[in-house]
């Protein structure tokens, strides 16, 4: 639930077929890296990196809604609203980068986190210059399982509400 030292790659991959009037057969992928880095014997540096790719294996066919990719809220990017990160016509590709700085004492804990994401159309759009940023610290209560408060600021990509408040039971990544 909270882990304090190691490293965890992870792939996935989905190959799907839609079908109805035209049929469109669709391969999704993704990957994440995770690395959690102890500097002192109460304080934490974790780190995860995760990207997506869906492609459509038929030329000139949509890519079901469905597949879009999305980032926002919980999760993700917090300081944003659930899944206001999108592209225009559907995502399909994403990059999510997050970063805390955990310090730990007993049950009762700090955070400082950092979250990056976009996403794009197209590969050849990828500009890692242009992501949405949010950032906050947090408060955290451990019963064997962290219960978590953020406080989350975005980068002025959400200006009718730059502040947003999470809870959540266990650890974000």
């Amino acid at each position: 639930f909270a882990p304090t030292r190691g490293m965890l790659l992870r792939l996935t991959g989905l190959y799907a077929i839609k079908l109805g009037r035209r049929p469109t057969y669709v391969i999704d992928g993704e990957f994440e890296l995770r690395r959690y880095q102890p500097l002192s014997r109460r304080l934490v540096l974790a780190f995860a990196l995760q990207g997506t790719r869906t492609a459509s294996l038929r030329r000139g066919r949509e890519l079901p809604q469905v597949y879009w990719k999305e980032y926002g809220g919980e999760g993700s990017l917090r300081g944003v609203r659930r899944n206001a990160v999108q592209a225009v016509g559907g995502g399909r590709v994403g990059v999510n980068m997050r970063g805390e700085l955990r310090y730990q004492r007993g049950s009762f804990g700090l955070v400082g986190f950092w979250d990056r994401a976009q996403v794009w159309h197209e590969v050849r759009e990828v500009r890692l210059r242009r992501m949405v940023d949010g950032y906050g610290v947090g408060l955290r209560y451990t019963l064997g399982f962290p219960l978590r408060l953020d406080l989350a600021f975005n980068d002025g990509f959400d200006a009718a509400q730059r502040i947003r408040f999470y809870f959540s039971i266990g650890q974000a990544f």
